[in-house]
């Protein structure tokens, strides 16, 4: 009888059966229905950054969308209006005159502006390329919050001298139009940083340039010039200047004064020979003197210690200096169609060289140097007197380099 009732007391009831496994059932439901909120609200998370990536994309706008060439440094174009949508319909923007900063209008065939745009105060950002302007819109002179005034792409012969007006203007586009002359008043334009001018019909510049003390980049690619622009060389701020695709036969000597410049595009001109002052830019790190009448390069060139890319394609070279080993930051050297039998044997201590393009040169042999290049990614040797034999040698010597013949 004890043991029956014994056994009886530990056996389970069908009630506490009932309430274990419901408890479980329920503690089941809770952690699923945990495990679907955590994963909606990640599901949000990522849908929430994705809506703010595209709103981002839709309503920003950088240099490359204007028209404008990319560069770098504090004050460029993505810090103005960064949380602001761009406008691109002048009705709307109207009728939001107090919230509009950017204004893009480009493409819209206009050939005037109305004098409403100056309901427009806080506007800081104007973009006005590819349309049908004859004359430079004085109704943009009125914004005196503007930082960024982008006309490329016009018929505009004249800029007015009350472009004074735009006191804060930081960048200046009005490259592929039709402008002679500068007006005197651009040198009181004192925080303009980027002054984009190509593809005008510019012979000169004024002096007052020189009062841009913050003149970072200037752009008079595709111009007239036949001698280079003294009145800039007091521009010490200045980091890039575009001079390709004039008529320039030679650089002065006090080139060196812009000792800041990291950028310097001399291609497409009549140069014949460099100035051995241009060791004095220190700072350079990309000289482009493609396309020009160079039949020799000067010793002091391999005193640029931070030049990183160095092309002089379709020139007259026959020789190389010595030293280049000097040039140890040197990453690409582009030296196409020119006359060059040897490659001086210093070439091969280019530790940090990745490129090397020599196409269109009648060089024999590579040999020498073959193997001596610890980075080198990519050999271009294209239209050369290089034999079958030495090409197999090269290509044995080189395995990790892409070579091209």
């Amino acid at each position: 009888m004890d043991q029956t009732s014994s056994n009886s007391s530990s056996a389970p009831s069908p009630l506490n059966s009932s309430l274990v496994v419901g408890s479980a059932r329920q503690t089941s439901r809770t952690i699923v229905t945990k495990s679907l909120l955590a994963l909606f609200l990640v599901c949000l998370a990522v849908m929430l950054v994705a809506v703010g990536y595209w709103a981002y994309s839709k309503y920003s706008t950088d240099l490359s969308e204007l028209g404008i060439k990319q560069v770098e440094g504090p004050g460029t174009f993505n810090e103005i209006c960064l949380e602001s949508q761009t406008y691109t319909d002048l009705r709307v923007a109207l009728e939001n005159a107090q919230n509009v900063c950017s204004l893009n209008l480009s493409n819209s065939k206009l050939t005037s502006l109305p004098a409403e745009v100056s309901k427009l105060t806080r506007l800081q950002v104007i973009n006005l390329s590819n349309n049908n302007f004859a004359v430079f819109p004085e109704e943009v002179l009125a914004q005196k919050n503007l930082r960024t005034l982008i006309l490329n792409g016009n018929q505009i012969e004249v800029i007015p001298e009350r472009i004074e007006n735009l006191a804060y203007l930081r960048h200046f586009a009005i490259s592929d139009n039709r402008i002679k002359v500068l007006p005197r008043s651009i040198g009181s334009l004192g925080n303009l940083r980027f002054l984009f001018l190509e593809d005008n019909d510019l012979t000169s510049i004024p002096s007052e340039i020189s009062k841009l003390a913050n003149l970072q980049t200037l752009s008079l690619d595709s111009n007239r010039f036949t001698e280079f622009p003294r009145e800039i060389l007091n521009n010490k701020n200045l980091t890039i200047l575009f001079l390709g695709d004039n008529f320039l036969a030679s650089i002065p000597a006090d080139i060196g004064l812009l000792n800041n410049l990291e950028r310097l595009y001399l291609n497409a001109n009549n140069i014949k020979e460099l100035p051995m002052e241009i060791r004095n830019l220190q700072q350079l790190r990309i000289l482009n003197l493609n396309y020009n009448e160079l039949d020799s390069l000067p010793e002091e060139i391999s005193e640029l210690y931070n030049l990183e890319t160095l092309v002089v394609n379709d020139n007259d070279l026959s020789s190389l200096p010595n030293g280049f080993d000097k040039l140890r930051n040197l990453r690409t050297l582009e030296l196409v169609n020119n006359k060059l039998t040897v490659i001086p044997v210093s070439l091969s201590k280019l530790a940090r060289l990745k490129k090397l393009h020599l196409d269109g040169n009648p060089i024999s042999s590579l040999l020498n140097f073959s193997g001596m290049f610890p980075e080198l990614k990519v050999l271009s040797v294209k239209k050369s007197s290089l034999s079958v034999t030495e090409k197999e040698e090269i290509s044995r010597l080189l395995p990790e380099v892409k070579i091209v013949f």
